[in-house]
């Protein structure tokens, strides 16, 4: 175990680090991620959560010009703010508990930083030390040496990818398969037998609902997902609304969905989000791919246009022009070069 003087040292040590664009890249929040392992997700944690709060502390730490002492005291405090269960993704209804689980992190790692500007202190063995957030979330999995490797020769925002469907990132494969081998046009339920889905067993277990209940329920389950992306246009968020989710032809259909561990996916978990998909039609013609990384992620990247549609699709639903839109979007493409946050702020308000 090392304390965090070590690993923000290492921060200091490369002063290209500290800029917006290369700090962005290199977050708190996604080395901790990997250092914390998959132990949380399986326990039931929610990981966004539960690294959030130190890597926001990092951030606004950096914004405010903290000491390295100061840093360090916010990153402590941050991390006995880490919490958040993952309740939503049970197929029961979840909610908005999901949306909070990036503005709380946010809120603490900006207040954790004011304080420990004000003097504030924290435990410096808070992050990797004993009972620190990496061994009580982390447990086994936990790899306090990821917090710094390749610190200024590689970049986490390397590895960030964009969901092209508003779903879980595990059901992107499946929907992007099945929405290539449909065909242009959406299917008929009754014009689909049968679907297969192989996936890894972490998503078999977590994402099989076959009736979700709400919004973020349909957004987890493969079985609804699978049906959807059939039958209507998957990228459209109201089709995962209430409206939707009581269409009876496709909540039959989602009866239709197997859920299968497939060997090659099961054994590229955590590193792949892929799925095999086997289309079965009524008439008897069967249809099948499979996809290692689906659109979207660092292999196989969206455009840049790909990502302003995306947003513009979005950003509509909250009665903002199209004009008005373009501006935000222009605004947060030039953030870097803004003197004040509120450039963006003021375009956001109704």
């Amino acid at each position: 175990m090392m304390t965090l003087t070590p690993v923000l040292s290492r921060y200091w040590d490369h002063p290209q680090s500290w800029t917006l664009d290369s700090y962005r890249a290199h977050d708190g929040y996604r080395a901790l991620q990997k250092a914390l392992g998959m132990e949380p997700a399986h326990r039931g944690f929610h990981k966004t959560s539960v690294a959030g709060p130190a890597g926001a502390a990092i951030a606004a730490g950096v914004v405010i010009k903290l000491t390295r002492a100061q840093l360090s005291a916010a990153v402590g405090l941050a991390c006995s703010t880490a919490s958040g269960i993952k309740s939503f993704a049970t197929g029961t209804g979840g909610g908005m508990m999901k949306r909070m689980h990036c503005g709380r992190p946010a809120e603490a790692g900006v207040r954790m930083a004011q304080l420990a500007q004000r003097g504030f202190t924290g435990p410096p063995t808070a992050l990797d030390g004993r009972f620190g957030l990496l061994e009580v979330f982390g447990g086994q999995t936990a790899r306090a040496e990821l917090l710094a490797s390749d610190l200024g020769r590689q970049w986490a925002v390397e590895r960030v990818y964009v969901k092209v469907y508003p779903c879980c990132s595990w059901i992107q494969a499946t929907v992007q398969q099945l929405v290539a081998l449909r065909g242009p046009q959406p299917l008929a339920a009754q014009e689909i037998r049968r679907i297969i889905v192989g996936t890894n067993s972490y998503a078999k277990r977590i994402n099989g609902e076959v009736a979700p209940v709400d919004t973020m329920g349909a957004q987890y389950s493969i079985p609804y997902c699978a049906a959807l992306a059939l039958t209507a246009d998957p990228a459209d968020p109201a089709q995962y609304g209430h409206a939707a989710l009581d269409d009876a032809a496709r909540r039959e259909l989602a009866r239709r969905v197997e859920l299968v561990v497939d060997k090659e996916m099961e054994a590229v978990y955590p590193g792949h989000y892929g799925a095999r998909v086997e289309l079965q039609l009524a008439s008897g013609e069967r249809r099948g791919s499979v996809v290692l990384d689906p659109h979207g992620m660092p292999a196989d990247p969206c455009s840049e246009t790909e990502r302003l549609e995306k947003f513009s699709r979005l950003a509509s639903a909250l009665e903002k022009s199209p004009t008005a839109i373009a501006n935000i979007a222009k605004s947060i493409q030039g953030a870097v070069l803004l003197k004040s946050v509120r450039a963006i702020t003021d375009l956001l308000r109704a």
